[in-house]
């Protein structure tokens, strides 16, 4: 049940930039701007896959996770309907397994948007820094996540998909003579 409840809380931190969404400050823009043509460009860091239709960009560096490192999220979406409430669905699978070690979904109010409502064609630009990412020790390993959100007309708002990896606290193993 920890480990349930300690995962559930490290995909929570890499989805709060999508779940918290924030209406684009003109700094951020000019980062993602910087960012889609190329002219900034991120080492080392990993990106989600769309599986809907509404375009999204959804990033983070470093690509894998050190319990004793930070990540900073980045996130470039324009909003395809209204959005006041509506539902979620988080699946976590470990690498590779068909069948899901967590399978969160509920429903989330105004209350928990941080500008709310938000409408149709608003473009959510964000950038946020998780300087504590303690809760991944002892979770070594590579995830599979699935993120999906409805509106209260349960018009698909967004879908992601992404391998995670958690590194072990001390980071990966040096490779000596052959073994690692």
């Amino acid at each position: 049940m920890e480990c349930t409840s300690r995962i559930i809380s490290l995909v929570a931190l890499l989805c709060s930039a999508v779940f918290a969404l924030t209406i684009a400050r003109s700094a951020d823009i000019q980062f993602m701007s910087m960012l889609k043509e190329g002219t900034l460009k991120i080492k080392d860091s990993g990106h989600a896959d769309n599986c809907g239709s509404v375009p999204i960009n959804f990033t983070w560096s470093p690509k894998d996770l050190s319990p004793s490192g930070e990540v900073t999220l980045y996130l470039d979406y324009i909003l395809p309907y209204d959005l006041n409430k509506g539902t979620y669905n988080l699946t976590i699978y470990e690498h590779g397994e068909m069948k899901p070690m967590i399978n969160n979904n509920g429903s989330f109010t105004c209350n928990t948007l941080h500008h709310c409502p938000l409408n149709k064609g608003d473009h959510v630009v964000k950038s946020q820094v998780i300087f504590n990412l303690r809760n991944l020790g002892g979770y070594a390993g590579d995830y599979d996540v699935v993120a999906q959100v409805w509106n209260s007309d349960l018009q698909n708002m967004f879908c992601i998909n992404f391998t995670l990896t958690i590194l072990d606290e001390l980071g990966p193993l040096p490779i000596r003579n052959g073994f690692s």
